[in-house]
């Protein structure tokens, strides 16, 4: 069975949406975790671990949106040395 498939657009835009929806949800994570983790009764550890663990996870949706454009940047040098060495 033949797949087609359409590239829709480049693959440096794809980054840069990727990129921009991983900041979006970080800033989300963090003020709707804090709202949330506020709004309820808990206690002073629920509390800690319970920042600790929204923290956390914007951190890393972050970091996963620095490191897309990175992952572009390394498979262009490596088509461009490929290329050269052929």
């Amino acid at each position: 069975m033949k797949r087609t498939t359409r590239q829709v657009g480049t693959s440096s835009s794809d980054i840069q949406l990727g990129s921009l929806a991983c900041y979006v949800l970080a800033a989300v994570v963090l003020v709707a975790g804090f709202w949330r983790l506020f709004s309820v009764e808990a206690s002073e550890i629920q509390v800690l671990l319970g920042a600790l663990l929204v923290l956390n996870l914007s951190v890393m949706s972050a970091a996963v949106g620095l490191l897309l454009p990175i992952s572009l940047r390394s498979q262009q040098l490596a088509h461009a040395h490929e290329q050269i060495s052929r």
